[in-house]
């Protein structure tokens, strides 16, 4: 081909690159106009709605704003919100982040209109000490999410999330300290006291139930949770401490997941191999509160949506493993009664 062909060719080429970049940079701008204003017409409609919607998390109202686009927004504010609390309550001394639930002082509560994980996932990362050097076994997933990121940025911590299926989990996967792994919790191919703390938030309840939308069995055994437990404590170091929250109050089998109750949490501190429980109680209230123990609520059906799915209370529960050896495995024997 001679040169001055070659060369207009290459003139063609390039002009044609020129438009494409210009092209795609007006996208991404128009992109971020969008996007802003999507999320400002969201804030404008939480603002509107969110005092008549302090009695629920917000969540279960959201699912039936239409239209849709407006819905996404409308949960990205929201889950950008929660991220704030979740740093604030990670960075506050001691429990200053939430007060008691018979404080009579006055003020807002903590987490007004979030759901549960604005309180589980600041005590996940307390005690994980995602800050700190450490072998994590993160049972469910749950850590898995930007703002635990975040909070990693310059500490030497390894952690494993070990979840159903990587179809249903967002791989997050710039960093090499995380590493995944999908399968159940009740058969773990780690060897014995391989890490120094364990995590398990909101994933116990799901258990032996129906995990069809995590693309798993669809179960119906409400005891299989104890596996999981003998299992987790298994590959614990010892002396080693896990952290479980659930949802707690009335006995309540949910289909994809079981609230347990208070006998179920008992036995949860009575597990084989435990040296040390402890159990603490957070309460939904118009924002989230410690108690001593969980308030029924009364919800009027009509005009709640969603209400059979709303988690009003958590039982977060810290185990330590004892030091005496001993075999979790022989010692599983299923949980009695109810």
């Amino acid at each position: 081909m001679p040169a001055d062909a070659l060369t207009a060719k290459w003139r063609v080429l390039a002009k044609a690159q020129r438009r494409y970049e210009r092209e795609q940079s007006e996208a991404a701008l128009k992109e971020t106009a969008w996007q802003s204003l999507a999320y400002e017409l969201a804030g404008d409609y939480l603002t509107r709605h969110e005092e008549e919607w302090h009695a629920i998390p917000f969540k279960h109202h959201v699912r039936q704003v239409q239209p849709k686009p407006l819905r996404a927004a409308i949960r990205a504010v929201v889950n950008h919100r929660r991220d704030e609390l979740i740093r604030s309550a990670v960075g506050a001394p001691g429990w200053s982040w939430i007060r008691d639930a018979d404080d009579t002082s006055g003020g807002a509560r903590f987490g007004i209109g979030m759901d549960e994980r604005v309180v589980e996932l600041p005590l996940a990362i307390r005690f994980a000490r995602v800050d700190q050097p450490g072998f994590i076994l993160d049972a469910g997933a749950a850590l898995n999410v930007p703002v635990v990121r975040a909070a990693t940025q310059h500490s030497a911590v390894r952690m494993v999330h070990v979840t159903q299926s990587a179809d249903r989990e967002p791989m997050l996967v710039e960093d090499d300290r995380y590493s995944y792994l999908f399968g159940d919790l009740r058969a773990l191919p780690f060897d014995d006291g391989v890490f120094d703390r364990v995590v398990c938030v909101s994933s116990l309840e799901h258990v032996g139930m129906d995990n069809g939308r995590y693309g798993a069995a669809e179960e119906l055994n409400r005891e299989s949770w104890f596996d999981a437990v003998i299992e987790m404590l298994r590959v614990l170091k010892p002396g080693g401490e896990m952290l479980v929250t659930v949802p707690h109050g009335d006995p309540d089998l949910r289909g994809w997941y079981q609230v347990f109750g208070t006998e179920q949490i008992a036995r949860l501190g009575r597990v084989p191999g435990i040296e040390r429980s402890e159990v603490q109680y957070f309460q939904y209230d118009c924002g989230w509160a410690r108690t001593a123990f969980a308030r029924s609520r009364e919800v009027d059906a009509e005009t709640v949506p969603g209400h059979d799915d709303i988690v009003w209370c958590i039982a977060a529960v810290t185990l330590t493993k004892s030091t005496v050896a001993s075999s979790s495995r022989t010692n599983s024997a299923p949980p009695q009664g109810q």
